[in-house]
């Protein structure tokens, strides 16, 4: 019986697995030149096209900053 149910819950665990990666979808190229865009646009504060070194490190910052919740 333990074995029955063990067998089980690893093909339950397996089925959920697959399902979860293949509802996992990938960006488009479009959608991928489009979060390109809105990332310079907010971060390329001297308008050159491209990030220099401090305008990277504001990006990780906001970057770490979201993750992080703020206790009460």
């Amino acid at each position: 019986m333990k074995k029955l149910l063990a067998i089980a819950l690893g093909v339950a665990c397996i089925t959920a697995l697959s399902v979860n990666a293949a509802e996992k979808k990938e960006q488009t190229p479009e959608q991928k030149a489009e979060a390109k865009k809105k990332m310079l646009e907010k971060y390329d504060t001297n308008k050159d096209g491209k990030l220099d070194d401090a305008e990277k490190e504001a990006m990780k910052k906001d970057a770490k900053g979201k993750g992080k919740k703020k206790k009460d």
